[in-house]
């Protein structure tokens, strides 16, 4: 009776060894099991949120323009004037900025202008096409964070649409102009065909302003480019003649004894170093 009592409670003891081992194993792969669920979890939210973002800035809603007036043809014309006006001055300032641009690069050697020539480029091709669209985008993320914080907001939510046709169906007046407007002789809409042929030259004509913007500016680098290149050779820029050579005092002041040498000099030596062609030459 005692071995068989000594037995049981040895195998008893072993069952609740291995039962306790059982679920603390259990305990720890459930655990784990729930940690993996919660980092999957927090990955798929974070791929869910950077998704929503990128939706907002790639892909967002076409805002419709706010009219504060409406524009009468005396206005309009105006503003043609001063578009014309701004883009006439705009492009007389690209002009004469290459004029001077070139001028610097005439007053420098082949092997320095080619440095600046490239540094330049280097530096325009950064900024305009590096930095510029990162800072786009940028600014277009913080845009698309704040809005789509505030949409949401019902003190802020304003739907401008459905207000303008709540306020135009209950309105008599603006019933009798549409009347008005329908029944005059000269009022015929436009087929859909004739729409979509409006749409497709409006966006051509935006297509092909882009496309000569940037033939212009293209024009613009070759020219300089160009310009740089041709003036190096001896046809363009006088050979060798340098300022500090022409104004040395040694050199040019022993001829000058009385008035006459004196303007002699001033005509000779004085004036032809102060005209702009003798500037441009390899020593400078």
């Amino acid at each position: 009776l005692h071995a068989n009592a000594q037995h049981s409670s040895e195998s008893s003891i072993s069952d609740t060894i291995s039962s306790s081992t059982t679920t603390d194993s259990s305990e720890l792969e459930g655990d784990i099991e729930e940690e993996e669920e919660v980092q999957e979890s927090c990955w798929r939210n974070c791929y869910k949120q950077v998704e929503a973002l990128l939706f907002q800035v790639i892909i967002t809603k076409t805002v419709m323009p706010v009219k504060i007036a409406e524009e009468d043809e005396e206005s309009a014309h105006v503003r043609k004037q001063w578009m014309y006006f701004a883009w006439i001055l705009c492009e007389t300032t690209i002009f004469v900025s290459a004029f001077f641009v070139v001028i610097y690069g005439l007053k420098m050697d082949q092997k320095s202008t080619n440095e600046w020539l490239f540094f330049s480029f280097k530096n325009s091709f950064t900024r305009v096409i590096l930095l510029a669209p990162m800072k786009i985008i940028i600014f277009a993320t913080i845009l698309a964070i704040l809005y789509g914080q505030l949409q949401y907001v019902p003190s802020y939510e304003c739907n401008t649409e459905t207000a303008m046709k709540k306020d135009m169906i209950g309105n008599p007046s603006f019933l009798a102009q549409i009347l008005k407007t329908r029944r005059s002789a000269w009022y015929h809409p436009l087929y859909y065909k004739t729409v979509l042929s409006i749409r497709r030259n409006e966006k051509n004509w935006r297509r092909w302003k882009i496309i000569i913007n940037f033939t212009v500016v293209l024009l613009l680098y070759i020219t300089l480019m160009v310009q740089v290149l041709m003036n190096w050779d001896g046809l363009y820029i006088p050979t060798r003649r340098n300022i500090q050579n022409i104004f040395d005092i040694k050199k040019s002041t022993d001829k000058v004894k009385d008035f006459g040498t004196y303007l002699d000099y001033l005509r000779t030596v004085v004036m032809p170093a102060l005209s702009i062609k003798y500037w441009y030459n390899g020593d400078m």
